[in-house]
């Protein structure tokens, strides 16, 4: 009896289903020595690896956060990678790991503007995609200083420059307390040009009542303390 048809007796008269192992006779060298041949894959652009991996198994390769090979293509902006993944799987969700991060926020995370824009374009993710702390990509690109990609969500894809996470952080605050002053001031400047109320916004206080100011001082960002002062904040409230 061959493995088909001894996994169809399994199926059927027993109804028991047959564990299915990740196949190897198809990956290169360095995907098959992988711990998650999928993932190293989709992250070293291996796409005939890939492409492999995808028609045997499917994607459901998972790390120990729960990322996908979604999400590793996305940090390592491994734009072909994605490609392959929505020509052989498409439609392809918004996969989430295990802190409700979406294959966006990787992109926008690590800066790697042209995987984040084939995601939003090509998949179910979007910009208003939000993680376990109600953080969208914007937060996670501004924390990071990742202008050019704060500058596109805002700009193209409908990011409000004045979403809040679950404690009341804006991306303001997460620039101005990782000490991201280009990705602030581009903040400070869009919502300057853009709204009429715009100092409430560069004012605005968390949910324990902290201002984007008050976290520069606390993580001692001179340089962003001073600017805010100088340019923003004419009255120190801290």
């Amino acid at each position: 009896m061959d493995l088909d048809s001894f996994d169809k007796l399994l199926v059927d008269e027993l109804d028991i289903k047959p564990v299915k192992f990740p196949h190897t006779s198809g990956y290169c060298s360095s995907c098959k020595k992988a711990k998650h041949p999928q993932l190293e894959a989709a992250g070293s652009g291996h796409e005939s690896c890939l492409h492999y991996s995808l028609q045997t198994e499917g994607l459901v390769s998972k790390d120990s956060f729960g990322a996908t090979a979604l999400h590793i293509a996305a940090r390592k902006g491994m734009t072909q990678s994605l490609q392959c993944i929505v020509d052989v799987c498409s439609p392809v969700e918004a996969f989430r790991a295990h802190n409700k991060a979406s294959p966006a926020h990787d992109a926008a995370g690590t800066g790697n503007l042209e995987s984040l824009i084939f995601l939003i374009e090509n998949t179910a993710c979007t910009a208003h995609d939000r993680d376990k702390n109600q953080a969208t990509p914007l937060h996670w690109a501004a924390q990071l200083g990742h202008t050019e990609v704060v500058d596109w969500l805002i700009s193209d894809a409908g990011a409000q420059p004045d979403v809040k996470n679950t404690a009341g952080l804006t991306p303001i605050h997460l620039a101005a307390s990782k000490n991201k002053l280009d990705t602030l001031k581009w903040l400070s400047n869009h919502l300057k040009n853009h709204y009429v109320n715009s100092q409430t916004y560069i004012d605005a206080r968390a949910l324990n009542g902290e201002t984007p100011l008050y976290f520069a001082a606390q993580e001692g960002h001179l340089q962003i303390v001073t600017w805010l002062v100088e340019k923003v904040c004419p009255v120190i409230d801290v």
